[in-house]
């Protein structure tokens, strides 16, 4: 009904008498979101995962959420769980990273002496801010009209600073 502070309570309350209960947790998480307050929105969405890692809509609204807080490289890390775990776009998810597996491999597939380099690369945040943003423009071509595929681009555009790629 569009009162956010007695849906914090309720669900507050629902998460104490349930707390195995991911989607109140999740919409926990929102309404804090909705009151700007990333803090608890990722402590109740972080819950949301714990108890089910495969909360799509928990998994992406931490992506968003780690970006409003300036963690950047959580938020990607998020996002790209999303992706993992979506029927619709894990297969995208999977080829995507064996392609990237296969740079260090020699011809017998084993990793080459450059798989210290590709852990490191990993953690190489803008490396890895431009893998999900290729991710995520794949899945954009496979579903054009999926909302969340087009908000998550809009939330990477945001973190490289491309505000008019964010808004298209």
């Amino acid at each position: 009904q569009g009162d956010l502070g007695q849906a914090i309570l309720a669900l507050e309350a629902e998460v104490r008498q349930n707390p195995k209960n991911s989607q109140a947790w999740r919409l926990l998480g929102q309404c804090h979101a909705e009151c700007e307050d990333d803090q608890r929105a990722i402590a109740s969405l972080s819950s949301a995962v714990r108890v089910d890692p495969n909360n799509l809509d928990a998994l992406l609204d931490l992506g968003v959420s780690y970006t409003n807080e300036l963690n950047r490289f959580r938020a990607l890390s998020f996002l790209k769980n999303w992706m993992e775990q979506h029927p619709m776009y894990s297969e995208l998810h999977n080829e995507f990273y064996a392609e990237q597996r296969k740079l260090y491999e020699d011809e017998e597939g084993n990793l080459d002496g450059e798989e210290s380099s590709m852990v490191q690369n990993l953690f190489n945040y803008t490396k890895f801010h431009q893998e999900i943003l290729d991710l995520f423009k794949e899945a954009h071509k496979l579903n054009p009209k999926d909302s969340d595929v087009l908000t998550v681009l809009g939330v990477l555009y945001n973190i490289s600073d491309d505000y008019d790629a964010a808004v298209d």
